[in-house]
């Protein structure tokens, strides 16, 4: 079973798309109308890689999840956070945030349209970075 921070999804008060806001005043991903309130999510997602990996030897957690919801974010995160480790161990020179964006780019895009892509590939990022400055330490 995954682990998820405790919160709630967060639907848009201007045109119902759910979504959760990762930073202060996050605009909507749909409308651009800014967030109400929103959740430290970064920390929590890096928090959860080691349980994951762990568990099932892989930053994956082992669940479904829906598009737009917290349980969409998690494992997309995740999900891209172990493609650029197992991408590390084949090229080590790699610009990883380089690689990692346009991978976004294009799965992402695909899958979610432009406006939810750049969404969750701010999240991602962020986590990514937070993940690299955890492993300095």
């Amino acid at each position: 079973m995954a682990a998820y921070p405790d919160t709630k999804n967060y639907e848009c008060p201007s045109c119902k798309n759910i979504f959760v806001p990762y930073k202060e005043n996050f605009p909507c991903p749909a409308c651009g109308a800014p967030s109400e309130k929103y959740f430290d999510l970064i920390p929590e997602i890096v928090s959860y890689l080691p349980i994951y990996e762990m568990g099932a030897g892989t930053f994956l957690p082992p669940t479904r999840w829906f598009p737009g919801t917290l349980s969409d974010v998690v494992p997309i995160a995740s999900m891209s956070i172990e493609m650029i480790e197992e991408e590390k161990q084949k090229n080590p020179n790699i610009d990883e945030e380089k690689y990692l964006e346009e991978t976004l780019d294009e799965i992402l895009f695909k899958a979610y349209g432009e406006n939810m892509a750049i969404y969750y590939k701010g999240i991602t990022l962020a986590a990514y970075k937070l993940y690299k400055e955890q492993l300095k330490k």
